[in-house]
């Protein structure tokens, strides 16, 4: 969300979703006394947390699934290589049965 957008939202919910009455004023006049200047801090800090909040939980998240995925990789490195140590052994063993004959009569 972009910065103007955040100022455009803030004044929305001052304009809209606070009707507080100060006398003859509004939080819509450009005046602002003490009470309407804390009540305005108040949304934006709200906004502000609530924004660090989501954007802390999603790194979080993105941070448990690299951590998952690394697990995951060198579980399968570890496969690979077995069977790739098994391969070699295998056919270090055809190669060296190939030059000796058995017998294998009963």
């Amino acid at each position: 969300m972009s910065l103007m957008s955040s100022l455009f939202l803030i004044e929305y919910l001052i304009q809209h979703c606070l009707p507080l009455q100060l006398g003859s004023r509004t939080f819509s006049d450009r005046h602002f006394d003490i009470s309407e200047r804390t009540a305005y801090m108040l949304v934006c800090t709200i906004y502000v947390l609530v924004g660090m909040a989501c954007t802390t939980t999603i790194i979080e998240l993105v941070r448990r699934e690299y951590a998952e995925s690394w697990r995951r990789m060198q579980e399968l490195r570890a496969q690979i290589q077995a069977q790739l140590k098994l391969a070699d052994t295998i056919k270090k063993l055809g190669d060296h049965a190939g030059s000796h004959e058995f017998d294998l009569k009963d």
